[in-house]
């Protein structure tokens, strides 16, 4: 691995060997999936379960406790909590970090079905889910339509629009929000009923009953066989006017459901609603599989919802709200640039101080190869590009150049003395040898500790830790093999060139040199006082550490943030929905700074166990505001939108800055946030 001698023996197997991993690193380059942050498996399980219609006391009397109490012998759970809600438990299991989840959910799963036959009979089955903050949509969609109404809408989004989105490579689940569900509603006149000896339950059940296609086995004939089924599922609402539900006293006079009810074809009860720009439509959030590339599956879904646009020919509107591809590619992009900078900068300050450009070419070459190796190393590890790998790599890219230099320079000076490129090389990398492997080893024991830090900080850290170490060690391999090789190619100009702004780069860089031997001079005799200046520069740093602001991440200002807003308890949609208006026909004033606001209202009982959506309720509401190009949440701090929005004569509030919290004392409760990095937040 370290063998100098042999690399230079052995060019062309040297220079395949090399060229070959370019080739696999471009290769898995193109292939890492690119995400906004690491995958990160949270030491959590949620044991979701339903039990329609039934208070939040019941549902924790009679559901989340027994759960609870069975599923606290599991091994390893460190913190169990639940939440009761009107006709759902949502139990919380929390690990310590390291816990194997994959085996935590199958024990919480089994604790889980021990205890089904002590639940009351209309629970439905426990669903156990682990939490996965990268599970959260990555795309948001406004469908809207002048030709269809709400049930025709949602109808046609359910049955032909989201199982074409779920065929897309990548998209995990795609669901639903606002619209209407067509319902058939069954109003019992109670004298009715009873003057029939009727029950409610008898009437259920024979609908039930009514309302099923039944399989009635097969038929031979003509040598053929054929399927024999009874249709009995309703077609109309005649059919259900006209269903018998029992025979009178006498026994031969039939009871219709018409004569103990009236039947209407409504819709059922909203529990949610969705807006964008001020106006109600259906809004579908698309969640992307584990370990698949954000940015190719939100490009296949753009390019299946213009194909749904032209397939549906402007009879329905789709519009991409939301997409988290923008961002990624932005920041992507910005670290690829700043890592290019970096080596061309590179170059020009190895060329100011070597003023040779054969050895700073040979430097530079160093680093696209170290790289390289890092990228086959993530496709083998499955980790995506985002801000933190990439990070280390750009972190990396300045240390990576350090080996090279001080190999080349010792190979220069043994040329220096007419020897031979080869032998020069030889000697001049086994003299620093031992000195750069030391060095480039103390540079990774400083970062590599981090891979086996346990918590959220090592789960996101740890790429950064892996990339940067990856890197340095390649170029270590790089320094003490392919460079030494490299310095042997006779190829000229071998010499110093020779240019004006160099000669004025030396005079100020001599000039440099001489004052900080005379400080050098000055500062020697007087080591107490510099040994001291020590010991109260770390005392300084320490006191400053106490006062300095702490954050999991950074604070990155994408250009949007969300108004959370949260009424009373037992507010109605309806009367939500009316506060929610107010606060878009505010902010839907200042056009100019905004390019989009869409609303979320409630949520709907068929993505709760997708979602997890414990918090939202119909008196709850999330209005994202999606500003233009070039403006800052900042400029929207000090901007009339903010006072203006809140200025409603319902609220008093005192803003005090985006990123706390902002409490009304009367009717609503507000919460402003940035958006970045909120859902990936420990739960």
């Amino acid at each position: 691995m370290f063998n100098t001698k042999r690399a230079i023996q052995y060019p062309i197997t040297t220079l395949m060997v090399f060229l070959g991993i370019i080739l696999l690193g471009l290769i898995s380059f193109q292939r890492l999936p690119i995400s906004l942050l690491p995958d990160i498996e949270f030491p959590e399980i949620t044991i979701v379960t339903e039990y329609k219609n039934v208070s939040p006391k019941e549902i924790e009397h009679l559901v989340s406790k027994p759960i609870e109490e069975s599923v606290a012998s599991v091994s390893g759970a460190k913190d169990i909590t639940s939440i009761s809600s009107e006709g759902v438990s949502i139990v919380k299991v929390k690990f310590n970090w390291g816990k194997n989840m994959d085996f935590a959910a199958m024990e919480v799963r089994e604790k889980a079905d021990l205890i089904k036959g002590s639940l009351p009979q209309d629970v439905k089955k426990s669903i156990v889910l682990k939490y996965n903050p990268s599970e959260r949509p990555i795309m948001s969609l406004s469908l809207s339509s002048s030709s269809y109404n709400k049930i025709q809408l949602r109808d046609i989004i359910k049955k032909e629009i989201k199982p074409f989105l779920e065929r897309i490579d990548g998209v995990a689940a795609v669901n639903i929000t606002g619209g209407l569900i067509r319902e058939i509603k069954v109003h019992i006149d109670v004298a009715r009923l009873y003057a029939n000896n009727l029950s409610i339950p008898e009437v259920i059940d024979a609908i039930n009953y009514a309302n099923y296609n039944y399989p009635a086995g097969h038929i031979n004939k003509n040598k053929k066989e054929y399927i024999i089924r009874v249709i009995g599922e309703f077609q109309d609402i005649g059919q259900i006017t006209d269903l018998i539900i029992a025979t009178g006293d006498e026994g031969n006079r039939p009871i219709y459901l018409k004569d103990i009810a009236s039947i209407d074809d409504s819709f059922r009860e909203k529990k949610s609603s969705s807006h964008f720009n001020g106006s109600e439509d259906i809004n579908i959030s698309i969640q992307k599989e584990a370990l698949k590339n954000t940015v190719t599956v939100c490009s296949k879904v753009l390019e299946m919802t213009e194909e749904l646009n032209r397939k549906f020919q402007n009879k329905l509107n789709v519009n991409v709200i939301y997409s988290q591809a923008e961002f990624i590619k932005s920041s992507i992009s910005n670290l690829i640039i700043a890592a290019v900078l970096g080596g061309i900068i590179a170059f020009i300050v190895l060329l100011f101080f070597l003023q040779n450009i054969k050895s700073s070419s040979i430097i530079i070459f160093s680093i696209p190869v170290s790289i390289m190796v890092v990228f086959i190393l993530m496709y083998i590890r499955k980790i995506s590009l985002n801000m933190i790998s990439m990070g280390g790599i750009a972190i990396g890219i300045g240390m990576l150049v350090d080996n090279s230099i001080v190999v080349l320079e010792s190979i220069n000076r043994k040329l220096k003395g007419k020897k031979k490129l080869s032998d020069a090389a030889l000697e001049g990398t086994g003299e620093v040898k031992t000195s750069v492997v030391a060095s480039t080893m103390t540079s990774i024991v400083v970062f590599l500790p981090i891979i086996f830090v346990k918590g959220i900080a090592g789960s996101i850290f740890g790429e950064l830790a892996f990339t940067i170490s990856v890197a340095l060690f390649s170029s270590l391999i790089i320094s003490l093999t392919l460079i030494p090789l490299l310095s042997t190619f006779p190829f000229k100009p071998l010499e110093k060139i020779n240019l004006d702004f160099l000669k004025k780069w030396n005079l100020l860089y001599d000039r440099f040199e001489t004052f900080y031997y005379e400080l050098l001079k000055k500062l020697i005799p007087h080591k107490k006082r510099i040994l001291l200046s020590g010991p109260a520069i770390i005392m300084a740093g320490l006191l400053l550490l106490l006062i300095v602001r702490k954050e999991l991440l950074p604070v990155v200002d994408k250009g949007e943030f969300k108004i959370r807003l949260e009424a009373p308890a037992g507010t109605t949609l309806g009367d939500t929905e009316k506060h929610v208006f107010a606060m878009e026909s505010r902010i839907m004033k200042y056009r100019k700074l905004i390019e989009s606001v869409y609303t979320t209202i409630g949520f709907n009982e068929e993505n709760l166990v997708l979602n997890q959506t414990e918090q939202m309720k119909v008196n709850k509401a999330i209005i994202n505001v999606i500003l233009k190009k070039g403006v800052s949440t900042k400029q929207i701090i000090s901007s009339p939108l903010i006072t203006d929005t809140f200025r409603l004569k319902y609220i008093f509030i005192k803003l005090k800055a985006i990123n706390h919290r902002i409490i009304s004392p009367r009717d609503l409760i507000i919460h402003m946030s940035k958006t970045p990095y909120s859902s990936f937040q420990p739960p």
